[in-house]
C-alpha cells in the first residue's frame, strides 16, 4: 500500500456501515454483534469463545494505548499526521456510527478514534517503507467494518 491508497481508502470509507457483517478468514474471528461486552458477565454460550473475547486486547486509540501489535517503525513525527486529520474529518460525516451502539453502551467515540488512530499508524508503517499490521487494520476500517482488538493470534472483527 502507498500514501495515496490509504489517503484514497480514507476518502472513500463509508466507515462502520457493514459492522457486524465481516466475513471470518485466516488470522480473523468475525463476530456479529457488540452484545458480549454489555454486561459484566455476559456470554455467548460458547465457552471457547467467551475466553478469546475476554482476553482480547483492544486496538489502542492513542499513543498511551497498549498495543497488541509491532509499533511501526521511527518516522518522522509528523508522518500520519495527514492521514489522521483526513480520517477524523470523514469519520466526522459517518452514517455508519448508529450501528456501534448496544444495549446502552455507545462505541462510537471509541470507533472512531480507534479507526483515525490506525490510519495514523499505517501511515507510519508506508513512511517506514515497511507496510505490515497496521494497514491491513486499515484496510478492513476503510471496507466499513470495526477491527476490535487482538486476542491471540486472532484479530476480532465486528
Amino acid at each position: 500500500m502507498t500514501s495515496d491508497e490509504l489517503r484514497e481508502l480514507i476518502s472513500n470509507a463509508r466507515w462502520f456501515e457493514r459492522a457486524g457483517s465481516f466475513s471470518s478468514e485466516p488470522g480473523f474471528l468475525a463476530i456479529p454483534s457488540l452484545t458480549f461486552w454489555d454486561h459484566e458477565n455476559s456470554t455467548t454460550g460458547i465457552p471457547a469463545l467467551d475466553m478469546t473475547l475476554g482476553s482480547m486486547v483492544w486496538l489502542p486509540q492513542s499513543p498511551q494505548d497498549p498495543a497488541p501489535f509491532e509499533m511501526p517503525p521511527q518516522v518522522s513525527s509528523t508522518a500520519g499526521n495527514d492521514e489522521y486529520r483526513l480520517a477524523l474529518a470523514s469519520l466526522r460525516s459517518s452514517d455508519g456510527l448508529a450501528c456501534l451502539r448496544s444495549s446502552w453502551y455507545d462505541y462510537s467515540w471509541q470507533a472512531m478514534k480507534t479507526a483515525a488512530y490506525a490510519m495514523r499508524l499505517a501511515a507510519k508503517e508506508i513512511a517506514g517503507q515497511a507496510p505490515s499490521q497496521w494497514c491491513a487494520i486499515a484496510r478492513i476500517f476503510c471496507h466499513d467494518n470495526w477491527p476490535l482488538g487482538v486476542s491471540g493470534d486472532l484479530v476480532v472483527v465486528y
